[in-house]
């Protein structure tokens, strides 16, 4: 069996400021098949869920200069959010309901135990991704060509799968779904996604394309105007 079949598929973020505990949770992660990615700030994590999109974050609840708190707060705001487990040393009652409170969905004490972590993660991971249906069309669309599915994976409505998507990918594309059939300015798109560079929005569709391979004509370019996604009754 090659390295590749060893590979669960399933992304895993770890945020922590112990280089130890970091070091040990990757050998773990990456043993049972995990891609993983770790992190040490708030900004570290959102910069890494943004580029990578992980579907399982293990948060460290105390931080030396913030808090797994405010690290669950940053990550809730992606769409959909990684399921997250809190991990701490501390055997402090009240940090369960705090950290339930704060978005986490299981809590574990350290050192890490493979068998309940393995468990927790591939339970996140289907709650992720099990529900991979389209959006239901509004105000009098038709249904949409493709959609994006938990997984970050687009599907097309012929039973069709491109690559998966980044989350700025993901959001952009989704944008466009919700505003199908009408075209959607350059400008449009960089104010909606919080995007500086002049040229942002172009790069990004461009990227965008590239993983819809084949199917990349489903995003039409206005010349001068931006760019529309039809419903399939208007094609």
């Amino acid at each position: 069996m090659g390295p590749d079949e060893n590979r669960s598929g399933i992304r895993v973020m770890v945020v922590d400021d112990d280089d130890a505990f970091l070091r040990a949770a990757r050998r773990l992660l990456e043993a049972l098949g995990h891609d993983v990615f770790v992190a040490q700030s708030v900004s570290e994590a959102i910069a890494i869920q943004e580029e990578h999109d992980p579907d399982v974050a293990l948060v460290d609840w105390a931080l030396q200069q913030e808090t797994g708190e405010q690290v669950c707060a940053a990550l809730r705001e992606f769409q959909p959010p990684p399921g997250i487990i809190v991990v701490t040393g501390l055997d402090v009652d009240e940090l369960v309901e705090r950290s339930l409170h704060a978005g986490a969905v299981y809590y574990m004490g350290k050192p890490l135990q493979r068998d309940r972590m393995k468990v927790f993660i591939q339970r996140l991971y289907k709650l992720r991704v099990e529900s991979s249906v389209p959006p239901p069309p509004i105000n009098g669309q038709g249904e949409p060509p493709c959609w994006v599915g938990r997984d970050g994976i687009v599907q097309f409505a012929d039973g069709g799968r491109a690559s998966r998507l980044s989350a700025s990918q993901r959001r952009c594309l989704e944008y466009l779904l919700r505003r199908r059939d009408s075209v959607v300015s350059a400008e449009e798109i960089r104010q909606r996604l919080g995007l500086s560079s002049p040229h942002a929005a172009e790069n990004l569709i461009f990227k965008i394309r590239e993983r819809l391979g084949p199917r990349r004509g489903c995003i039409e370019t206005v010349r001068g105007e931006g760019f529309i996604i039809r419903s399939l009754s208007r094609h």
